[in-house]
């Protein structure tokens, strides 16, 4: 069996990460061969303490696991490093608050790849995106309601199978200062939007199908009195009540 490459984003959040770790290895690690293991792990979310926790971790799942410890934060940065390393023809992508919650047929996936599908998201799609999985739905020059937006592919930093090679291509383009999804399609970035706009993406489910895996990401932010907000193409975040 060929080997697929993995590639996780994590934050130093060792009770999140155990649940995504367990997870994901009872349901999708377990039909594949793992080959590289490429990690960043910033210290959102925690200290130097819970970094080596999670370091740990990782490397007791991977031994021979690659492990960035940044000093500063940041997200765009992380996509950026890590997109840029995988060889296997195509890798798993996760970030460190997602549970599985069933099988997902990674074979199968693979197989109805094509050259113009360079990503498949693990991520159960709104209604409106299942319409037409490829693109992105989103208000256009203040339209009130979502409709398909021909030029701009719906390529996503969530979980996701990625091709290697396509992946490259925007890790050379991301600017590692902005968000490294919204920067695909929010009119910063023209570099990237105008190389993405030769493929496609692909959601795994349809909307009405029960999801196979959950963002425990957002009860956290809850649970801490936080939120993420994207200021200027910036991931940045402010107390819950915070209105500015």
């Amino acid at each position: 069996m060929e080997s697929t490459d993995l590639t996780l984003v994590c934050g130093s959040r060792p009770e999140l990460l155990q649940q995504t770790l367990d997870s994901f290895h009872t349901y999708i690690f377990s039909q594949i061969s793992i080959g590289q293991v490429f990690v960043n792990i910033d210290l959102y979310g925690g200290d130097e303490d819970k970094r080596k926790v999670c370091r740990s971790m990782i490397l007791q799942r991977f031994p021979n696991a690659s492990i960035e410890q940044p000093l500063k934060n940041s997200f765009g940065n992380a996509v950026k490093t890590l997109w840029s390393r995988p060889t296997s023809q195509n890798f798993l992508h996760l970030e460190d608050d997602w549970v599985a919650l069933k099988p997902i047929p990674f074979r199968r996936i693979i197989r109805k790849a094509n050259s113009n599908i360079k990503q498949w998201g693990l991520v159960k799609p709104r209604v409106e995106q299942s319409l037409l999985t490829s693109l992105s739905f989103r208000p256009i020059e203040g339209i009130p309601f979502f409709i398909p937006n021909l030029r701009r592919p719906a390529f996503t930093t969530s979980p996701s199978i990625v091709d290697s090679r396509f992946a490259l291509g925007v890790s050379e383009l991301l600017n590692p200062e902005l968000n490294p999804e919204k920067q695909m399609f929010n009119g910063m970035n023209t570099p990237l939007e105008n190389y993405l706009q030769s493929f496609r993406s692909m959601a795994l489910h349809k909307w009405w199908e029960k999801e196979s895996i959950r963002d425990i990401g957002r009860d956290w932010q809850s649970s801490k009195g936080i939120r993420v907000d994207i200021v200027n193409g910036v991931h940045t975040y402010k107390p819950l009540d915070s209105s500015s």
